[in-house]
């Protein structure tokens, strides 16, 4: 199949990530709504037994007959970011993970094959991995103009060889994304955070599973955070450090920082430190 805007490639990495995920997907759906599909057992039958994603000594391949070259599109890498099938929840694949992330990024800028997109899209991958620092880097690095890349205006928006929207969009979207991430059923409130980003917060941003969020951090430290559901569906949150203080409903410690609050529709919950007693923004 094709991997966009590289090339043909047998068992494409681009192709495998995305049919992987949407069996996974629909194999989540009808367990979750009780739906006896009669595809049930041919998406359980791809996802088990889906060749591997083609992998080299650089990571990610494009294809089984194609290595990654230096390009600014990481359309071999689909597993890692849109759809985080490959995250740093798993510490076996982590490794191979960042080495394909940084031989696309590092690649594509060496060679003068980066897009603004590449630069964007760089800092969202390693906010993925919890890297704030090198993701602000990689962000900054796109306002920095250079004969391959655009340019980037006052108003946000951005030319190359002619107007468009992706630039900024995904710009935005890194940003977004050292704020809050929700994947894998799980909401992370500044899962990465610059070291000179001491204070942040936001106010109702939207989570998987229709969760508004609002949070504050203040010299490093999360101070609160609150959930409210507008869909009553299952809520696992991240909280870092010490067991936190609740409000509004009973929070179930999972293990690993981790915390199940049991929040109907329109219901709320406020996640804080000992000792602050005031939410607002």
């Amino acid at each position: 199949t094709y991997s966009p805007e590289i090339g043909e490639s047998t068992d494409c990495n681009y192709d495998l990530a995305l049919l992987k995920w949407a069996c996974g997907a629909l194999l989540t759906a009808v367990d979750r709504l009780k739906i006896d599909d009669p595809l049930t057992a041919k998406w359980q039958d791809i996802v088990t037994r889906l060749v591997p994603y083609p992998t080299d000594e650089n990571g990610y391949r494009v294809g089984a007959d194609m290595t990654s070259g230096a390009h600014r599109h990481f359309s071999h890498l689909m597993m890692i970011y849109p759809l985080y099938s490959v995250n740093r929840d798993q510490p076996d694949t982590l490794p191979l993970a960042m080495k394909s992330t940084e031989h696309w990024l590092n690649g594509a800028i060496a060679e003068k094959q980066a897009a603004g997109f590449t630069y964007a899209v760089g800092a969202t991958f390693y906010a993925a991995f919890g890297r704030g620092d090198d993701a602000l880097t990689t962000l900054k690095a796109l306002f920095v103009r250079r004969e391959r890349i655009g340019r980037i205006f006052p108003n946000t928006m951005y030319a190359e060889s002619g107007q468009n929207i992706e630039t900024p969009l995904a710009a935005a979207q890194s940003l977004n994304d050292m704020l809050i991430q929700s994947w894998g059923g799980v909401i992370r409130v500044f899962p990465a955070m610059p070291s000179r980003w001491a204070d942040a917060a936001f106010h109702d941003m939207r989570a998987e599973g229709a969760f508004e969020v609002s949070a504050v951090r203040k010299g490093g430290l999360t101070q609160w955070l609150r959930v409210k559901s507008l869909a009553g569906e299952p809520c696992i949150v991240e909280w870092p450090g010490d067991a936190p203080q609740v409000h509004g409903t009973q929070a179930t410690p999972l293990g690993k920082d981790r915390y199940r609050l049991d929040l109907q529709a329109s219901e709320e919950a406020i996640l804080a430190i000992k000792g602050v007693k005031t939410f607002t923004i």
